[in-house]
Parts: C-alpha cells; structure tokens; sequence
C-alpha cells in the first residue's frame, strides 16, 4: 500500500472540509466576516504568507513535472518531490482555511 499518497489524500480531504466550512461561515454573514478580517489582519496575512509557501510548493511540483516529462527527472524522484509538495501545500491550506475559521467565528 503506498502510504504517501493516502497521506496527501487525507490531508486534502481536510483542507477541502475546511474550505467548505470557511466558505458556509463567511457566506452567512458576509459583511461580519470582512470586517473580522479587515480587524484581525495580522492573523490574515500570517495564513496567508504560510499559503503562499503552499503554491511555491505547487510551483515546484510543476517544475518537477516538467523536467520528468523532458526525460530529465527520473520517476521515483518525482514521485516522492509530487507527494511531499502536495502534502506541504495541503498542509499550508488546511491552516489558512483554520486562520480564516477562527477569525470569522471570533468573537
């Protein structure tokens, strides 16, 4: 059983369930939730930093995908670079999307 790709799966399944749950919480009330951003913005911008890590992570999950389609990259090597850059960037968006959860419901 490849236990690195059942990581990557569970991790986005939970950074997918947090973005369903961030998406519910700020659409009920959504001039509540922008203001509670725009008030706690150091909270925001610190998720969003840890996001951005996340989509170098996806850029360099790309390059690898690059050069393993140019001949340039062996498979097991992509392989592990593939599932270690989508579980950094699920990881990245799981804490973002929990930042946002805890801003919104703040009270």
């Amino acid at each position: 059983m490849n236990y690195g790709g059942l990581l990557g799966v569970i991790l986005t399944g939970v950074a997918l369930l947090l973005a369903i749950i961030a998406l519910v919480l700020s659409s009920r009330k959504p001039k509540i939730a922008l203001s509670k951003t725009f008030l706690m913005k150091d909270r925001v911008l610190r998720g969003a930093k840890i996001f951005m890590i996340g989509i170098l992570m996806l850029t360099a999950d790309m390059f690898a995908y690059v050069l393993h389609s140019l001949d340039l990259l062996e498979r097991g090597p992509y392989v592990i670079i593939s599932i270690a850059c989508g579980s950094g960037l699920a990881i990245t968006s799981a804490y973002f999307f929990y930042e946002l959860i805890r801003i919104i419901t703040a009270k």
